[in-house]
Parts: structure tokens; sequence; C-alpha cells
């Protein structure tokens, strides 16, 4: 029995491996094309550079104006996250933890969008938009994101986990629901709030369809939506500063990921509160 579970641990182990050089070898091409010169990444795009060339990050820098860039999608989404952070923790607040009349029907009737395909909402979105002289601003990409109805339900079985004696006990020493949901419940949702932040955080820094449909200045364009316009327009010699282009977005959301996944582990296995 102990050579057979040994052997088990091994093959799930090598499983383990392969699956982690397929998810990780994208990254590496990346990172070691963005280093290269345009002619090494022609001639061997999948060997090792045979030196540091840092010309495709000199020339993102200089044909974009990527910190101006970084800087309107950190926008968007710190906004973004914040805002579907603080109305999913109230939301599931008031469908756990109160009184509330039917709120089992309403958290169906919520949970039940998830399965309506949003391209479905483009046009009348963008009407709605046009109409209200949204065009070419921030609140298209930040006011219908600010609400999520999968983090409203993940919030809500988290919540479902935290005795309701520590409201009780609350409310006996005459605190009001907004200070038992202030000092209590968000703070002991910390591990979940946190993950659903994260989540909410790198869909918006990769979201390409909304700023490609309501943004129309490069002043306010996000990073995304500049990359793609910057590979239209970039000669094919110079592919090096796509690839670095590409490095710059997205290995800040791989390190942001890998510093709180301690958090979302908390979140999905409700340890947060044991």
């Amino acid at each position: 029995m102990k050579k057979r579970s040994n052997l088990t641990s091994i093959i799930i182990y090598i499983i383990l491996g392969l699956v982690a050089i397929i998810m990780i070898y994208p990254f590496y091409l990346m990172i070691i094309n963005s280093i290269k010169t345009g002619a090494e990444i022609v001639n061997s795009p999948f060997g090792f550079p045979h030196g540091i060339n840092l010309q495709g990050y000199e020339m993102v820098f200089t044909k974009l104006n990527m910190l101006r860039l970084i800087g309107n999608s950190v926008f968007v989404a710190v906004c973004c996250t914040f805002l579907n952070v603080f109305f999913a923790a109230m939301v599931a607040f008031g469908l756990t933890k109160t009184e509330l009349p039917g709120r089992g029907k309403l958290l169906a009737i919520i949970i039940s969008t998830m399965a309506i395909p949003g391209i479905l909402f483009m046009i009348p979105n963008y009407t709605m938009m046009y109409h209200w002289g949204w065009i070419n601003t921030y609140l298209p990409l930040i006011i219908p994101g600010c609400v999520s109805a999968f983090n409203i339900f993940l919030v809500v079985k988290f919540l479902e986990s935290i005795d309701k004696a520590y409201m009780e006990a609350a409310k006996l020493d005459g605190a009001s629901d907004w200070q038992i949901f202030i000092k209590i419940v968000l703070p002991m949702s910390i591990p979940v709030l946190t993950t659903i932040g994260i989540f909410t955080f790198i869909g918006t820094w990769n979201d390409f369809q909304n700023p490609l449909l309501y943004l129309r200045s490069p002043s306010m364009m996000t990073v995304q939506l500049a990359v793609f316009n910057f590979n239209q327009q970039i000669p094919g010699q110079y592919t090096q500063a796509l690839w670095a282009a590409f490095t710059i977005v997205t290995v800040p959301i791989v390190v942001l990921y890998m510093i709180c996944q301690k958090q979302i582990m908390r979140a999905f296995s409700n340890v947060g509160l044991k």
C-alpha cells in the first residue's frame, strides 16, 4: 500500500509539473522575446537570446506615453474594484444578515442574470451611454462594472459561514446595522473581499472591448487599447517592441495575483474565520 501511495504521488507530481510548464512557458516566451532584437525573434522565436537588448522597452516608452496609459488603466481598475467590492459586500450583508423580505427570491434573481450572455447588452448599453453623453469618458467603463452577480454570490456564500452570534452580540451593545457592517462584517470578510477585488481588478485591467467602444481620445486610452493600436502601427522589424509592451502589461497582474494568492485560497476554503 505504501509503494502504491508513493507511485500515485509521483504520478501526481509529474502531471502537476507538466501542467506548470505548459502554463509558464508562454510567460517565458514573452519575456525572452522582449529582450531580443527583431531579427532574433524572426529567425529564432523560441530560442534563448544571445544578449539582453532593451530596445523594445525603449521604443514602447518613446512611441507610447506608457506611464499615462498605465495611470488610466489603474484609475479605471481601482474605481471599478472599490465600487464592486463595496456593493457586493453591502448587498450580500443585506441578503444574509438582515430580515429583508423576499431575500431568497432576490438572490435567485441576481444569480439568474449570470445565465444571460453579456454580449446581448452591448448595443443597448452603447445606445444608453451615447444618449447620456458618456462617450469618451470613463463612466461607461466604471459604472456598469461596479456590480457583479458572481461577486455578490461569492460574498453571500462566505458570509453564511459567519456565526450570527457576532451580530447579535453587537446589537445587544447598541450597534446599528451600519456599524455591524463596517466594524464586524467587513473585517471578517477580508479574504473573500480581497479575492473579488483581485478578480475585478484583473478583469478591468484586461478589458479591451469597452475601451474600444467608448474611448476616442488617445490621452484617455487604457493600456490594452493603446497596445492594440500600437500593434497596428509598428513596423514588422520592430517586433521586440510588441513583446516588450505585452510584458509590461502582463507582469504586474501576475505579480499581484502571486502576492494575494493566500487570501484567495482562504476565501474559497472558508478558513478565514477559523
